[in-house]
C-alpha cells in the first residue's frame, strides 16, 4: 500500500503550476525556482527534492517534484500530467495513468 499524501494532490498540482522549472543538464535533474523565490533541485530518477518538505516527508511528493515531472513529461510527449490522490481517482480520468511516489499522474493533450 502506497503510503498517502498529507496533502491533497490537486493542492500540490496548484502549487507545481506556479514554480518555473529548467534543465540543469544532466539527464531527470531540474531546477525548480518556486514562487517564494527559493531555488530548489528535483531528481526524477530517485524522486528526491532538497526543499523541506521533501527532506522531512520522505516518500512523498513535493510541488517541485510534480512541476519538475510535468515539464520532463510535456518536453517529450506534448502531454501534459495531472495528479491524484488515489489510484481510483486517476483511474476514472481514463488516461494514461503513471504511479509516482505517492500520489498518481494521469496524461493528456496539451491545450
Amino acid at each position: 500500500m502506497r503510503k498517502q499524501i498529507t496533502r491533497h494532490a490537486k493542492t500540490m498540482q496548484s502549487k507545481s503550476t506556479r514554480c518555473k522549472v529548467t534543465e540543469t543538464g544532466i539527464e531527470g535533474l531540474y531546477q525548480v525556482l518556486s514562487p517564494s523565490g527559493n531555488t530548489y533541485f528535483s531528481d526524477l530518477n530517485s524522486n528526491t527534492c532538497t526543499c523541506d518538505w521533501h527532506l522531512y516527508h520522505k516518500g512523498t511528493s513535493c510541488s517541485h517534484l510534480m512541476a519538475a515531472q510535468t515539464y520532463a513529461h510535456q518536453q517529450e510527449s506534448g502531454r501534459r500530467m495531472s495528479f491524484w490522490t488515489t489510484e481510483d481517482d486517476a483511474l476514472r480520468q481514463h488516461r494514461p495513468i503513471a504511479p509516482m511516489a505517492d500520489v498518481w499522474a494521469t496524461s493528456r493533450v496539451a491545450a
